[in-house]
C-alpha cells in the first residue's frame, strides 16, 4: 500500500476551499494539510470559524494582508515551512507571489515534487510586467504537472507550457451538500421571501453576485436591463457585493430608470437566500477566472446568463440551461434578458436543466481527480499501515 503525502499551499482560507480541504481529509491513502500565505485579505469578509474545520493547517502571515506580487512581502522563512517534509511531500500552489517562484526554484533543485495551480483564462485582465511574464512561464515548466479547474483554464496554460506538458483537470465544485440542504429549505419558502424584499410576484429579478469591479461590466447589464424593460420585458436588478464602484452604478440605474437593489456584501446565508428567491444569474464579466456563483446558482435550479469570458462557461450550455453572450455586447445581453424575462416556462426549463448539468460536479469527484493526478506524477511513500 502507498500513501500520498500532500500539502496544498493557497492566498488564504475561503469557504470554497475550506470545503474542499475537509473533504480530503478522510480520503483513503492520502496524508493532507493545507497551508495558507495569509490568515485572511481585506476585500472578503467570509464568516469563517477556523474551530469546525477538519483539516490540519497552519497560517504563514497573520492577516488580513494583501500578498502578492503587486505587495511584496517576501520572507525566505515561508519557503522552508512550504516546502517541509522534503522529497515525500507533494506541494500544490500558485504561482503569484515571489514566495511560490523562490520555493519551486528550491524544490526543483533537490527534487521535490511540485504541483501548479492555476486558475486564469486567457481573458485575464491585470497586466504584468515581463520579469513576472517570465517566470510564470518558468514557474508552469518546472512543476512535475500543472492542476486546472476547466478547460477554459487549460487554453490559458497552454499558451505557457505548449502541448506536452501534463495537464490535471480538477473541476471546480462548491460544497454541494450545503448548497442543496439550502435549496430544500429554501425554496419552499420563496413566495414569502420575496415578498420580504418587496419583491412583486410578476418582476423576473436577475441576480448578480460578486465585487462590483470594472472588469465585472455591470454598466452593461444596467444598460440591457433598461433595454429589455424597454420592449416589455419585467426585470429588475439585485446585485450582492461592494466595491468603491458602487455609487457610479447607483448613478446609471437612476439614470436608465433601472429598478436596482444594492444589497452590499451579503454573507453565505444571505446569497443561498438570494438564489432561492431570484429568478436569473447573470454574469456579464469582462473577465472571469471561473465565477463559482455560476455552480451555486445552478444548485438553485437558475437560469445562467454569462458572458463568453467566464471560465466556467463549460457549465453553460447555450440555448439549454442559459445564454452565453459576447462581453461588453449591451444589445447580446439584453436579449437574453429579454427572452428569459418575458417567458416563465423557458425559465422554469432551463433552470431544471442547470440542476441536472451540475448533479456531478461535486467535491468527491474534484477529490478524486485530484489524487488520480499526484498519484501518476508526484511521489508516494509506503504506507505505514
Amino acid at each position: 500500500m502507498s500513501l500520498i503525502r500532500l500539502r496544498w499551499v493557497t492566498w488564504w482560507p475561503s469557504p470554497y476551499w475550506v470545503a474542499r480541504f475537509d473533504h480530503l481529509v478522510d480520503r483513503p491513502g492520502l496524508d493532507f494539510e493545507a497551508m495558507f500565505l495569509s490568515a485572511s485579505q481585506p476585500y472578503h469578509a467570509w464568516d469563517l470559524d477556523s474551530a469546525t474545520w477538519r483539516f490540519p493547517y497552519e497560517v504563514l502571515r497573520p492577516g488580513p494582508a494583501r500578498i502578492g506580487y503587486r505587495k511584496r512581502s517576501f520572507r525566505i522563512g515561508d519557503v522552508s515551512r512550504v516546502l517541509s517534509g522534503g522529497r515525500s511531500m507533494n506541494v500544490v500552489m500558485p504561482y503569484g507571489d515571489p514566495t511560490f517562484v523562490v520555493a519551486a526554484a528550491v524544490a526543483k533543485a533537490v527534487d521535490i515534487p511540485f504541483f501548479a495551480f492555476v486558475p486564469n483564462t486567457r481573458f485575464e485582465e491585470r497586466r504584468q510586467r515581463v520579469a513576472f511574464e517570465r517566470a510564470k512561464r518558468w514557474f508552469l515548466g518546472a512543476a512535475r504537472a500543472v492542476l486546472i479547474p476547466g478547460p477554459v483554464q487549460e487554453e490559458y496554460v497552454r499558451g505557457y507550457v505548449g502541448p506536452d506538458k501534463p495537464v490535471v483537470t480538477l473541476g471546480n465544485p462548491v460544497d454541494t451538500e450545503r448548497l442543496r440542504r439550502a435549496a430544500r429549505d429554501l425554496l419552499d419558502r420563496r413566495v414569502e421571501l420575496r415578498a420580504d424584499r418587496g419583491w412583486k410576484p410578476d418582476e423576473v429579478v436577475l441576480l448578480f453576485v460578486g465585487r462590483l469591479a470594472p472588469e465585472k461590466a455591470l454598466d452593461v447589464l444596467l444598460e440591457a436591463t433598461a433595454k429589455a424593460r424597454g420592449v416589455g420585458a419585467p426585470v429588475r436588478v439585485a446585485f450582492a457585493g461592494s466595491d468603491p464602484a458602487e455609487p457610479a452604478l447607483r448613478a446609471l440605474a437612476e439614470r436608465l430608470a433601472v429598478p436596482a437593489d444594492f444589497l452590499g456584501y451579503v454573507h453565505l446565508t444571505g446569497v443561498a437566500e438570494l438564489y432561492a428567491t431570484t429568478d436569473v444569474l447573470v454574469l456579464p464579466s469582462l473577465s472571469e477566472a471561473w465565477g463559482l456563483v455560476v455552480n451555486e446558482a445552478m444548485e438553485f435550479s437558475l437560469p445562467i446568463v454569462v458572458s463568453d469570458r467566464v471560465g466556467a462557461l463549460p457549465l453553460v450550455k447555450n440555448g439549454e440551461n442559459g445564454f452565453v453572450v459576447p462581453a461588453g455586447n449591451v444589445e447580446a445581453l439584453a436579449e437574453a434578458v429579454t427572452t428569459v424575462g418575458r417567458n416563465p416556462q423557458l425559465r422554469r426549463r432551463m433552470g431544471k436543466r442547470s440542476r441536472t448539468l451540475i448533479e456531478d460536479h461535486t467535491l468527491a469527484r474534484w477529490a478524486d481527480a485530484l489524487v488520480d493526478g499526484i498519484s501518476r506524477f508526484g511521489h508516494l511513500v509506503p504506507s505505514p499501515h
